[in-house]
């Protein structure tokens, strides 16, 4: 078992139809109302920029607003429902300039945004971390309890009893997480799981948790028609609660004749409960990328007929040119359409001792991502020739939804499986292996 780390500056989503897969959460993403309470209209011109952190709406964030020949068209702070607006033409480019002390300034850009967008963005931060006393029901004759949320977890062995209390050490958590409860003797054996949603959590609170305890059951994973220079798949579940990935779990196996089958433990999760993203990972050792394929819902078994199903993978590296502002790269010639690309680099600008990030994504039109030219008070990010500037992720996707899910969402979900959890159909995405991170 292992856990998940964030992979794309993802936050919390829950689906709603609007155009085959979007995503909003009604208890994090604020509407502005009107003086009579009602929902205020925005003229279908404008272009509306949300920005949230763990604890909500972040307030005072910039977002410049270009058109698509990179004229500054207006620059505006996020109010109190993280939110800026602006009347834009078809196919210009948002960029939200989030300050951040700890770990470096960070921008996020969309670029082909259309009139009456909504593109979400999160900013890192935003929780507390916390030290929580937490009581669970014990599980019989159970002594070894395994504490999953997406801010932290624990794995402690205690005495036998009607209930176990145990501290939980929680990083950057807001003011409710989600845990998945897990207990067994420590021993290898039968493991059985109790899920808790929507706990209200503090620093140094005691927090007592009820529920009953299912024993995991095991779905299979199967593949067939994968490529012939596939000798290896992963197949993984994770466990998504609304605040993103709690738990994953993968098995490796071997591909014969294009075709693969095996088995993990999951938790019984419900009708109501999160959600079981299935996950595939496949090398096929054609030049330096890995496909990814993420599948919601897959809370029983799954199945996977890789024919056509697969973008295509990368030949070269992306790299970026200063001069131009661009990253580019080569990809095969075979394989389906993406519909988006995305990008995480890093400028460090030695002399200043300054470090910052900046996430783009943008339609897939061409094996190259341009970024905009920012003006005003943003100049000083665009990077210069003294600066090194290095790709911290970089990936083609197939979204469900197509590129307007994409642009949207991209920037908010917590990762791939938290962003598939809220799709109708299959994520698709081909990402670049990276060697080294930066930071």
């Amino acid at each position: 078992m292992r856990r998940t780390l964030p992979l794309l500056p993802l936050l919390i989503l829950a689906a709603c139809d609007d155009g085959g897969g979007a995503i909003v959460d009604a208890a994090t993403i604020d509407t502005p109302m009107n003086d009579c309470g009602c929902v205020a209209d925005t003229p279908e011109p404008t272009v509306t920029v949300q920005v949230l952190d763990s604890a909500g709406p972040l307030a005072g964030v910039p977002v410049y607003f270009l058109d698509v020949d990179g004229v500054q068209l207006a620059v505006a702070s996020t109010d109190t429902f993280g939110q800026a607006h602006a009347p834009m033409p078809t196919g210009g480019s948002v960029t939200a300039v989030m300050a951040d002390t700890g770990f470096g300034d960070r921008l996020a850009t969309a670029l082909g945004v259309q009139p009456g967008d909504t593109i979400y963005v999160r900013a890192r931060g935003g929780g507390t971390d916390k030290l929580i006393d937490l009581t669970v029901p014990a599980d019989g004759a159970h002594g070894h309890y395994m504490v999953d949320t997406p801010c932290g977890s624990a794995d402690v062995l205690t005495e036998v009893g009607t209930t176990a209390t145990f501290q939980v050490q929680l990083f950057g958590c807001g003011a409710t997480t989600d845990f998945k409860v897990s207990a067994d003797n420590g021993d290898g054996g039968t493991v059985s799981t109790f899920i808790a949603t929507n706990v209200p959590i503090a620093d140094a609170a005691a927090v007592t948790l009820t529920g009953t305890y299912a024993a995991d059951v095991d779905v299979a994973q199967s593949y067939s028609n994968l490529p012939a220079s596939v000798s290896f798949v992963s197949g993984e579940r994770a466990l998504i609660g609304s605040r993103g990935a709690m738990w994953t779990t993968s098995i490796g196996l071997d591909v014969v004749g294009g075709a693969a089958t095996g088995t993990l433990a999951v938790p019984v999760v419900g009708a109501t409960g999160p959600t079981l993203v299935a996950t595939t990972r496949v090398n096929r050792n054609l030049g330096p990328s890995e496909s990814l394929l993420f599948a919601h819902p897959a809370d029983g078994d799954y199945a996977l007929d890789a024919t056509g199903a697969l973008l295509p993978s990368f030949t070269t590296n992306a790299q970026f040119d200063i001069a131009s502002n661009t990253l580019a790269w080569t990809e095969d010639a075979t394989g389906a359409t993406p519909d988006l690309s995305f990008a995480s680099l890093q400028v460090n600008r030695s002399l200043l001792k300054r470090s910052w990030t900046w996430d783009v994504v943008a339609p897939h039109a061409a094996t190259e991502l341009v970024l905009p030219m920012l003006p005003g008070a943003a100049a000083d990010f665009n990077p210069v020739a003294t600066d090194d500037v290095f790709v911290n992720d970089h990936l083609t996707a197939a979204v469900p939804g197509g590129y307007a899910v994409g642009r949207s969402y991209a920037h908010l979900a917590t990762s791939f499986e938290h962003f598939a959890s809220v799709l109708t159909g299959q994520l698709v995405i081909e990402r670049q292996y990276i060697p080294s991170k930066r930071r």
